[in-house]
């Protein structure tokens, strides 16, 4: 059997230069990390996805795709901003669409989103098979905190659907830590992880048991080159109203 094609990173806050706020992502990542099931209100929908192409860029020309999963507390309409210089120096489209399950507003008037995997994995596929001109060879699955517990079953429910995974400060969900096996089908995704060394939202010893339940061989070495750094913010003003 193919095994995962890994590469993990421990890297500081600054060297990223930018982390979506996150209200309330302890409870919601350990929610996620649980297996628990997530609730949508059909009263409350979520926003639709955000779409970016590179501007000037002719129509019928693909290109690359980047999708981005926000965090807890986040949504598409805050973290495109920063994304879409991405878009514009790299030359890649950019796809970010938003978590079903609406957690409240936050102080700063801004509607806080989270994920609900049984909901969203399906919804998030058909979305992504639906775009127009990106090339199939060149689709690549980002996500942060939640988002990156998000691109576990994404990846895992259709693996040859992605160039490759990066997954920002986040773990395995509980179902695939339980059944102590990933599925057969996901070995065919390589995946690169980042992890602050001092996140406090999502503890470093997630980001070990991905590395080795992808690498399906105990961990070895030192990590005597990683730097302080904690990808999650403090969220004592971001806490939902």
């Amino acid at each position: 059997m193919a095994k995962f094609m890994v590469s993990f990173c421990l890297v500081s806050a600054g060297a990223l230069g930018w982390a979506p706020a996150q209200a309330g992502a302890e409870e919601a990542v350990a929610r996620l990390a649980a297996g628990a099931p997530q609730v949508t209100s059909a009263q409350q929908p979520a926003p639709a996805p955000i779409f970016i192409r590179p501007a000037g860029l002719p129509q019928d020309k693909p290109t690359g795709l980047f999708i981005f999963l926000h965090g807890s507390g986040s949504s598409p309409k805050e973290c495109a901003p920063v994304l879409q210089s991405l878009a514009e120096a790299w030359q890649v489209s950019l796809f970010l669409p938003c978590g079903s399950r609406k957690c409240g507003i936050r102080p700063d008037g801004v509607s806080a989103y989270d994920w609900n995997p049984a909901q969203d994995v399906p919804e998030v596929l058909k979305a992504i098979q639906a775009l127009k001109g990106i090339h199939a060879q060149g689709i690549f699955l980002m996500g942060f905190s939640s988002g990156a517990y998000m691109c576990y079953p994404l990846a895992f429910e259709q693996p040859s659907l992605f160039t490759g995974v990066i997954v920002f400060s986040g773990g395995l969900p509980g179902a695939y830590r339980d059944d102590g096996q990933l599925p057969a089908a996901a070995h065919k995704v390589p995946f690169f992880l980042v992890h602050g060394a001092q996140d406090t939202g999502v503890p470093m010893a997630r980001a070990m048991e991905a590395r080795q339940a992808l690498t399906e061989k105990p961990l070895t070495g030192s990590t005597s080159n990683a730097r302080p750094a904690n990808l999650h913010p403090e969220y004592d003003t971001r806490r939902l109203a």
